[in-house]
């Protein structure tokens, strides 16, 4: 008993010294992030006022601490909001502008409608019948893999739940077949993958994205007009991703192979306690076609969500408890993502630092002017991972350097087109993250994707966007 006791002190010391360990090297960590702010704010570099150099150092603070999780995002958000509100010398208001719209009202809200979607297995009782009755073969799956991202943009509108719930779907049926564990691999990164190019062609499909990246951009746009911009190009891009995706893996994907279906349980759309309520089938056609035709009605899409989520909670399929799935993290990150540019333009601190970069663009020609744009966005995107950080930080900037030979409508797209179908690494993409995260794929076939389409992002936005924007009259010709 004394050896046991004995033993148990050792493990005990061994992992309390360990946990010691842990916190000085974090605490090392935050120190050394300390360094480069504290550089700029003495120096007050680019002509910076010392006012100007505070917010530039502790915005780098803000992006460092972001990037490498030293401290807790949140926590590092709440910080970047609590500084611009006290000394940075832009207004409240301001600052808080994303708090104060209708879209924050309108994402936190659509947290709700998709977990009542969920709740009610309406994309299981519908979608997994059809990956049954006709996913034969790899490429037939893929194929109806997309079918559903496409169907449930409107149906489920947070892109993650829509990501998570349709990757779920696909990976039941898959393990329920004969194919092999490469095919599983390949078709599950290939939803992972396609779902980055399906939220590109409605604005709500990636409700936080993109409207983080209007809302940047100091731009009021709706969804039909985010669409004459953006379905078309984004259509025929989509379909060269795919067949970029079948290329790579040909071997997985292409090739005739027939996939048995073993039967078995069909993802539990049968189980007991499921509520199947065709009260909220019409519901969820109803506020997607109310979200579809707002001009028409003139009705928010705010309060047509609040509406369906109040009468869901009256159908009992949201429950109090359900308030959880709301992401609080999210929205103070969003707040204090969409804070930077407005602030960083009150008080003068963008004029500064983005003068420096107006000398990289060459307004003589389109070459000139949108590579560098390009260049600039994917070197960001490279550091700061997040492709909201990347939008919020960049569209701004590059507003402001190129007020002089394109629109803020244009330089939104083109970076976050940039941003978005730009990757090497999964750090790189929340949603390609998570796929690794959750072991449904690996890194490599991450960066075996993302090399070429890294070079492909170019040819898009000069072969099919810009030509496209010229023909509607959106782009200077």
């Amino acid at each position: 008993m004394k050896v046991g006791t004995y033993m148990n002190q050792i493990k005990e010391t061994g992992s309390g010294e360990g946990k010691h360990t842990l916190d000085l090297k974090r605490v090392l960590k935050i120190w050394i992030s300390l360094l480069p702010p504290l550089l700029i704010f003495l120096i007050c570099p680019l002509g910076m006022t010392p006012l100007q150099s505070s917010v530039a150092a502790v915005l780098l603070l803000t992006i460092i601490w972001w990037c490498t999780g030293w401290v807790d995002k949140t926590v590092a958000s709440c910080i970047l909001i609590v500084f611009f509100l006290l000394f940075s010398g832009a207004p409240a208001k301001t600052v808080l502008a994303f708090p104060r719209s209708s879209t924050f009202l309108l994402i936190a809200l659509t947290y709700l409608f998709s977990r009542g979607i969920h709740n009610a297995r309406l994309a299981e009782k519908y979608l997994e019948p059809m990956l049954r009755r006709f996913g034969r073969t790899p490429l037939k799956v893929l194929l109806l893999a997309v079918l559903m991202l496409v169907v449930t943009t409107y149906i489920i509108p947070q892109p993650l739940a829509r990501l998570i719930i349709v990757a779920d779907i696909l990976k039941a049926y898959l393990d329920r077949t004969d194919a092999d564990p490469e095919e599983k691999s390949a078709l599950i990164f290939g939803v992972y993958f396609i779902y980055v190019f399906v939220n590109m062609l409605t604005m709500n499909a990636d409700i936080i994205l993109n409207t983080t990246a209007v809302a940047v951009a100091g731009l009021s746009m709706k969804d039909a007009d985010w669409m004459r911009c953006m379905a078309v190009p984004s259509v025929i891009y989509l379909v060269a991703a795919l067949a970029l995706l079948c290329l790579i893996f040909r071997k997985e994907l292409i090739g005739g192979k027939t996939i048995a279906y073993r039967g078995g349980d069909a993802g539990g759309t049968e189980s007991s306690g499921e509520k199947r309520s065709y009260r909220v089938e019409i519901l969820a056609a109803a506020t997607v076609i109310l979200w579809l035709t707002e001009p028409l009605h003139g009705i928010p899409n705010w309060a047509v969500t609040l509406a369906s989520v109040l009468v869901m909670y009256a159908f009992g399929v949201l429950k109090l408890k359900d308030l959880s799935a709301i992401d609080v993290k999210m929205l103070v990150f969003l707040t204090a993502a969409m804070s930077i540019g407005g602030v960083m333009s009150a008080n003068g601190t963008s004029d500064c630092v983005f003068s420096v970069l107006k000398g990289l663009i060459h307004g003589d020609s389109l070459l000139g002017t949108i590579l560098p744009v390009m260049l600039i966005t994917i070197c960001m995107h490279m550091i700061l991972g997040s492709n909201t950080t990347t939008v919020s930080v960049v569209i701004p900037g590059i507003i402001y350097i190129c007020a002089d030979v394109l629109s803020a409508e244009s330089v939104m797209f083109i970076v976050y087109i940039t941003s978005v179908t730009q990757w090497l690494f999964p750090f790189h993409s929340v949603g390609l993250m998570m796929g690794v995260s959750r072991n449904a794929f690996t890194a490599k076939h991450v960066l075996k994707v993302g090399i070429p389409l890294t070079i492909m992002v170019f040819a898009a936005i000069f072969a099919l966007y810009i030509p496209w924007w010229r023909l509607i009259g959106v782009f200077p010709g």
